[in-house]
């Protein structure tokens, strides 16, 4: 398990940053409208527990990094949280390559003789 310490993320600004990447959010207006990405507010108090569930199943540096910023704050819809949409669907999406149904999954390999 990685371990990331609150002290290297307490500048965290959950109304500036993206709540999965860290990357800045908000909207660029020098930058086209098809190269923008498109960003949600967290507007429900349900999204904690399941983005906390899904980080501990991870289990991954990516996930550890959430729990930490997740931590710090204790409700995010008063924090004004912002998340990009396509960093909030891959982190959520299962790792595939490591499951052990992503194994048996597909047409079996013919053995050659």
């Amino acid at each position: 398990m990685i371990v990331v310490l609150r002290s290297a993320t307490l500048d965290f600004n959950f109304k500036e940053n993206c709540l999965f990447c860290g990357e800045r959010v908000g909207v660029d207006s020098k930058c086209p409208k098809s190269r923008r990405r498109d960003f949600s507010c967290v507007e429900t108090l349900e999204l904690l527990p399941g983005v906390v569930a899904t980080a501990r199943k991870r289990n991954d540096k990516w996930g550890n990094e959430v729990l930490v910023r997740v931590g710090l704050s204790c409700d995010l819809v008063a924090e004004e949280a912002r998340y990009h949409r396509d960093c909030y669907a891959t982190f959520l999406r299962k790792r595939l390559s490591d499951s052990a149904e992503f194994q048996n999954v597909g047409r079996q390999k013919k053995i050659k003789n």
